[in-house]
């Protein structure tokens, strides 16, 4: 898969094997199963319980503009690091829900100081370093989080009760770029939902969450 270039939608083969880390199901990248891909443009994929159920590890839906959805599997746990890898070593890694460094995509980008980022239900301003790749740039970016209500039009697939809606506005400086991100919520205060803007030259990013 190359998330950049194709519309390509990629479903799990079972694989008999079992690791659970923090109530999450995932996979070493050496395990990675063989994905069966389905070259679909601009239609999206439908995760529905018998898909969910279907699968041994946890996963996340990526959208990628209106031609790219993608799923990819959960690989690595370090601490609130999740790395989630493609068939072909595309990779996306969250913290708290919340992209902080990409590989292999058209236009890369590493948030150098995570550790200072602050998770979403905590609503408190952050600041940090972005690295951008093609074009190259550093940049600071200043963070707020407001967490609005219940979002009773939207509801997940693992959940009974609506999820909370929080608004993230992110100021960078030297560029003229301003972000508002949207994140969704569950009681335990895990993102499973989000759409942000990571690249200036990227479209927005869908991510949905599916924990084992």
């Amino acid at each position: 898969m190359v998330l950049q270039e194709t519309g390509l939608i990629y479903m799990i083969r079972i694989v008999i094997v079992s690791i659970i880390l923090s109530s999450c199901s995932y996979i070493n990248y050496g395990q990675l199963p063989q994905l069966i891909k389905t070259s679909i443009v601009g239609v999206d994929l439908n995760i529905d319980k018998s898909f969910y159920d279907s699968q041994e590890y946890s996963f996340m839906k990526i959208n990628l503009g209106k031609s790219v959805v993608a799923i990819m599997v959960l690989s690595q746990i370090d601490g609130d690091l999740y790395t989630w890898i493609s068939e072909s070593n595309e990779r996306i890694i969250t913290q708290n829900g919340r992209i902080v460094e990409t590989h292999g995509l058209t236009h890369d980008m590493k948030i150098l100081t995570s550790d200072d980022l602050n998770p979403i239900h905590e609503k408190k301003d952050s600041e940090i370093l972005l690295q951008l790749k093609s074009p190259d740039a550093i940049v600071q970016q200043r963070y707020s989080v407001t967490c609005i209500n219940k979002d009773t039009d939207y509801m997940h697939l693992t959940e009974t009760a609506s999820l909370i809606l929080c608004e993230e506005t992110i100021h960078t400086d030297v560029l003229t770029w301003n972000i508002k991100n949207k994140y969704w919520l569950n009681q335990n205060n895990r993102v499973l939902r989000s759409e942000q803007l990571i690249h200036p030259k990227m479209p927005p990013v869908i991510l949905e969450f599916y924990y084992k």
